[in-house]
């Protein structure tokens, strides 16, 4: 439980940046689930990162289909701490932290059907222009 409270702090007081290229990034994740971290795939879909069964599913995955819909409507985006972490609570998603296998961590937007999506690339997706 500490453990997440400090990564949850750590990421909060943590500045905003942008999203790694997703050629940074390896397949091979973690997240904190039940007191330890699990294995978590991810992969890529359309140059996204995302859970393979949203991959597999791309019609139904409400990950894919609230990225698009955030690229149609230019939906407002809130200043906040982690503004990407706010938007996906904003769309109906819940913030997941995820680790890579040099331990860096990576934040991702989980819906309610199990799908998995970059929170920077969710955010980004038809931001306002400033």
């Amino acid at each position: 439980m500490n453990l997440l409270i400090g990564l949850l702090i750590t990421t909060l007081s943590a500045p905003a940046f942008a999203a790694p290229p997703a050629s940074a990034l390896g397949t091979s994740f973690e997240r904190y689930a039940g007191g330890r971290f699990v294995p978590q795939a991810i992969t890529e879909h359309q140059g996204l990162r995302v859970n393979p069964e949203c991959a597999q599913t791309p019609t139904t995955c409400q990950a894919l289909k609230t990225h698009a819909r955030a690229l149609q409507s230019r939906i407002k985006r809130d200043i906040a701490a982690h503004p990407a972490d706010a938007f996906c609570v904003k769309v109906g998603g819940s913030v997941v932290l995820l680790r890579d296998a040099e331990k860096d961590q990576r934040n991702f937007c989980e819906f309610p059907d199990g799908s998995l999506i970059d929170s920077w690339q969710l955010h980004d997706a038809g931001k306002e222009a400033p």
